[in-house]
Formats: C-alpha cells, structure tokens, sequence
C-alpha cells in the first residue's frame, strides 16, 4: 500500500505572489469543503481576479448557501466569470428560478443589450437548468430541442438528465426528439438518440416507431444506433423483433451487437438464434449472448450453459454460472466451489449463496473477489449470526469483510431498528484496532444511531468510547474525523485539539500543473492519456503519486462494459478496493467523449485510486464524476482490452515549467 505521505508530497513553498498565495488558499478551501465564508475570504487576498475560480468552487460545495455569494459574483461581469457563475448554478440546490430568469434576459442578444455574447453563455445556462429545473421547464427545453447545434442538443440531454431524475413528463419530448434523428447534424442526432433511451418511446406513435427501428441502422456513430436499438425493442412485435435481431447482429460494430443482445428477454428469440454467439471471437459477445440465454429459458438453453461453464475465458464461464441461476435451472453449488474452478466462477457462485455454512467459507476465500461475493451474499439471506460469529467476521483481515459485519448488525430484526448494547459491544471493541475509513464511518454511524440514541443498557463508562473517537479524531480521512466529531457530541466527550495532516495534502498549483501525461502499458499494448491538472488538480496529484509508487502496476480491468467503459486501479480485482482514503469530487463542464478517463466513485466525494475509460460518449456522467484526462493515443488498445487484462506499468510525464 502507497504511504499517505507519498501523496502529500507538494509542499506550498513554491508558491510565491499574492495571487499564487491566493489560488491556492482557494483551493485548500474548496478541497477541504470548508464552507462560502472560507471560499469568499481565500479570494479576497488576490491582487488579481480568481472570481472565476471562486465561482467553480462554490458550486462545487452544492449547497444553496453560496446563492448570494454566486449572485454578488456577477455585479462586475466578464465573460469568465459569467461561464463559471452559469456552470456552479448547475450543481446549487434552489438556483432554478434564477437560471430561468438569466435564460429569459440573455435570449439571442447577450444577457446585457450592448453587449451580445450569449452563444456560449446561453448553452451552459440550459445544462445547469436541465439539473435543477423542474417539470415547468420540459416546455422550454422541448422547444429548444430544434434549434441548431449546441442548443439542440444540450436541450436533448438535459431531457434526458430530467429522465434519470424522475421528473414526470419528459415523455412529452419523444416527438421533437423522433424529428431530430432526421437532422443532418450528427451531434444533435447523437444527443437526441441517448435522450430516447431514457425518456423511452411509450408515447410515440407507430410510423414515429418506424422511423426509430430505420435509425438503428442509419444513425451516425455506433453509439447513437446501440442507444435506439434498447430503446426501440421493447415496443416492437415479435416479428418486428426478429427482423430487428437478424439485421442487428449483422452490424459491424460490436456496440450494436451487444445493446440488441442486452435486450433480448424470455420469448424473443430461441436458443438456436442466440447459439452461434456463443462462439463469438469476442468475450463481450460471448458474455452477453450467454446472458441473453439465460433469460430466455428452456431446456435446451441450459444444456448450452453448462457447457458455456466451461468456457476458456474464466468471466464469460462465470457470465455462464450466474445466467444458469438467473434460469433458475439445478446448478451443484458445492462442485463450482471447488478451489480448482476460476476465481470468477466461484464469486459468481457466491454472490447467490444463502446457507451460513457455505457463506462462511466464501468469507474464507483466500481471493478477495470471492469473499467480497461471499459477504454481498451474507446481507441478502436471512442468517441469524451468534455474537461468536460476528467477533469472526470484525475480526477478519478484509475490511469487506468487516463492513459486511457491521451491515448486518444494522439489519438484524431483534428490534426494528435497534442495535442492543451485547451485540454492539463487539463492534466498539473491534473499532479501536481499525483503520479502513469506510468500515470506521459505517461502524461509527451504527455505535451512534442504533446504540447511543436507542438503548438504554448502553455502558456509557466503557473506555472503549474514548479510546475509539480520540483515535478517529486524528485519522487522516476526514469523513473519519468528521464522524468522531459527531460521536463525541453524543458521549459529552471533549476532543483534544491537534493539527491533523489529511491523506491527500493540498498540491501546490504550479506544481501539479507540471504533470501532463501519462503513458500506461497494459498487456494488450500501450496509451497515452493527456491529463488535466487545470481542471482537477488533486485527482491527477492522486493518480500521478499512485502511478510513480507502483500502486497500479499489476492490477486488472476488473469492469469491461461494452460500449460503456472500462474500469481499472482496485488493488482487490473486485471494483471495492481502494488506497485507504478518499478524494473530493472535481467536476466541470469537460464531457464524457469516447476515450475520457473519470474517476471511479461510490458516492458524493469517495474517490480513490479507480479510474475508468470510457468506450463511447456518455453525457450522462458529464458534471457527475471527475473527469481528469482523455486518452490521445492507443484508443484501439483501450477497445481491446478485456476482463482480466493488466496494467503492466505507468509512466508520468512532466514539463520543466507550468
């Protein structure tokens, strides 16, 4: 495991003049969250203009107090600040109406009559609107779905941004965006394509259904067609479908192939349709037509699975175990088990296990992605767990483990809700020798809610309270310090005051922006990725120290998803792992095209060492997920690689000089 301090290697002595001082006051403010008033204050020691900076990092902390501090920002406007005030309104909670009402004043003209710049303004006001609108303003953005390009299509995704919110009515689109797909632009195609997708096409009429199915065929870009393929299927007959399936698994590009046969549900299409996939040179094919049979059903399909079992790519073998389960067909457990079967088939088999028995052994695996199937597995059955047994899993050397103890303290029935004192007494006294911050947060969180706050019994006088959040006060993560802070609250204990050195230390500007590029050789070839400090200084500072300490050197593409992404930098090859802290989220308004590299993330600001490529455009991550390179080099590498395949090494570029 890297040293913490590998991370914190950059120092502030570097930086020099006021506005250095000042950018970089900034951005310890911004990355440590510390609220509007720091943020405010940390600009005010520039002699120059950091208001664009002040603006990126208000909206950054998503919280409706920096409204007037947003507002005051465009007293004085200029075109950088005005972008970066439009962009933060995005991620402000309550900023609709204002969005709106800047909208309405900046029209075609500028939002200031004398002087007319709104082309891009305008643009960027739309995308904020399409995260904090509501279903008044599908009208206004169905009508701009027509206009020219960007319009048109920042219109289409913030429809489909309204889609994945729930917001009722955006299905009211599906005619303007049906009459896009006739557009010449491919841009505005593309958009209007993944916004059918997600708005879906319950409100399109027949001949709109057929102009739909023409398209999966005729649209720009294999993206746009693989979108409009999901989107379509559902709504065509049985007949419509087959032709649909013929003519789409003929299709070139893999991303076609796939997306028809993610779809493909019971009844569809038969087992001898689907059969010849099976033997696709592709692993992905091979995965999702085994898939794809596993929901069809039938004898004869699970005759081919067993023998797809056996498959020399050990995740299509497992695609097969989990697609004979999903068939509900008679599988022997105990035999796919077996230590000899591929590590993947044996999480796969895990993950469905439901006897103690069984699952004790999984939590046993000496793999980690069994034993993180196994405890997946340990919170869907019905165990009733002795306070032995609970000590065994606190106990375990995998904080996957661990965590998957502490869930099923917070969901075992004793009383709704209610943790009693004997069965939380383990939990403290395990927390004191730990240090995985999300096991520490999780059990913290338990003690505080479902103990402290609900039990009477609870031994306010054990000294395991004191040992526990006087340790997790100094812990370097400070989602860890933030919980001990709480907790103390609730035991009446006063925390000594002491300097705490985060995890991931403040990289001084200047210096992180030296990093440029990365080169990374994987099992399948080399990539180069162009990295982006300017936009998300700490994600690269982060990837740069991991990269130079060898932290990724090994580690497998745990996550191969078809015309999505694929996804690498989990220690574990199960997509939980981490380095053993967190990062803070550094979103912008850079997209997600094919060949962006994001970090990875389970939550608001739980960042680490995962990254991901994406495979082709995917709007809907754009401002979710920090984006923090692209790849300009070896993008034929990146599609070929596979589940398993390897990052042999990485090498960080630098300049002399920012």
């Amino acid at each position: 495991m890297v040293s913490m301090l590998a991370i914190g290697f950059l120092g502030l002595a570097w930086a020099s003049s006021p506005d250095e001082v000042a950018a970089d006051a900034l951005a310890k403010a911004e990355w440590r969250r510390l609220g509007v008033e720091s943020l405010v204050e940390s600009s005010a020691l520039a002699e120059g203009d950091l208001r664009p900076e002040l603006a990126r990092a208000l909206g950054q902390l998503k919280t409706a107090e920096a409204l007037p501090a947003l507002l005051a920002l465009r007293d004085e406007p200029d075109r950088a600040t005005e972008l970066a005030i439009a962009e933060a309104l995005g991620y402000t909670p309550d900023s609709a109406e204002i969005l709106r009402a800047w909208l309405d004043a900046t029209g075609t003209d500028g939002i200031w009559l004398s002087r007319p710049r709104s082309n891009d303004l305008r643009p960027v006001l739309l995308r904020s609107l399409g995260r904090q609108g509501d279903a008044s303003d599908i009208p206004r953005l169905i009508a701009a779905v027509s206009e020219p390009w960007p319009m048109g299509a920042v219109a289409a995704d913030a429809l489909a941004k309204f889609s994945r919110r729930g917001i009722a009515g955006t299905d009211q689109a599906v005619h303007a965006l049906i009459a896009n797909l006739q557009r010449m632009d491919p841009r505005i195609v593309s958009a209007s394509a993944h916004a059918l997708r997600r708005v879906g096409l319950a409100q399109a009429t027949p001949g709109e259904l057929e102009t739909v199915q023409k398209s999966v065929f005729r649209a720009p870009g294999s993206a746009p067609r693989a979108w409009l393929a999901r989107a379509v299927w559902g709504h065509l007959g049985r007949a419509s479908r087959a032709r649909l399936f013929a003519e789409g698994m003929a299709d070139p590009n893999v991303l076609v192939r796939i997306a028809i046969l993610d779809a493909v549900t019971q009844g569809d299409v038969d087992a001898a349709q689907l059969e010849p996939f099976l033997n696709d040179p592709q692993p992905t094919v091979r995965s999702a037509a085994t898939a794809a049979l596993g929901r069809t059903g039938g004898s004869g399909a699970a005759l081919i699975l067993r023998h797809r079992a056996d498959d020399p790519n050990p995740w299509v073998a497992a695609e097969a175990v989990r697609a004979l389960l999903v068939a509900k067909e008679p599988v022997d457990l105990s035999w796919m088990l077996d230590p000899s079967r591929p590590t993947q088939v044996r999480a796969a088999v895990a993950s469905q296990l439901r006897d103690a028995g069984p699952i004790f052994q999984g939590l046993a695996d000496p793999e980690p992605m069994v034993r993180s199937s196994a405890a997946e597995a340990l919170l869907e059955a019905d165990l009733h767990l002795s306070e032995p047994e609970v000590m065994s899993l606190l106990a375990s050397d995998d904080a996957v483990v661990r965590i998957s103890a502490i869930e099923w303290l917070k969901r075992r029935e004793s009383r709704p809700g209610v943790v009693p004192w004997s069965v939380a007494r383990p939990l403290l006294l395990a927390l004191q020798g730990e240090n995985d911050p999300e096991a520490l947060v999780s059990g913290m969180a338990l003690l505080q809610t479902r103990v402290l706050r609900r039990t009477k019994d609870v031994d306010l006088n054990n000294p395991g309270w004191k040992a526990l959040v006087e340790r997790a006060a100094v812990h370097p993560d400070r989602s860890v310090r933030t919980g001990a802070t709480s907790l103390a609250s609730d035991l009446k204990l006063v925390l000594p005051r002491r300097d705490v050195v985060d995890a991931i230390d403040l990289p001084v500007l200047k210096q992180a922006r030296q990093i440029r590029s990365a080169r990374v050789t994987t099992n399948k070839g080399e990539f180069r990725m162009e990295l982006h400090p300017e936009v998300a200084p700490l994600a690269v500072v982060n990837f740069a120290a991991l990269a130079e300490a060898n932290f990724y050197d090994g580690v497998v593409f745990h996550r191969v998803v078809p015309s999505f992404v694929v996804q690498t930098g989990d220690p574990r090859g199960d997509g939980s792992g981490g380095p053993g802290w967190t990062l803070p989220d550094e979103l912008s308004a850079r997209s997600y095209v094919e060949g962006a590299v994001g970090m990875a993330r389970s939550g608001p600001d739980t960042g680490g060492s995962q990254w991901f490529i994406t495979l082709s455009p995917q709007p809907h991550l754009d401002g979710d997920y920090t984006l923090f390179g692209n790849i300009t080099d070896g993008m034929t590498v990146v599609h070929r690689l596979e589940l398993g395949d390897r990052v042999e090494d990485i090498v960080i570029e630098r300049v002399d000089t920012p």
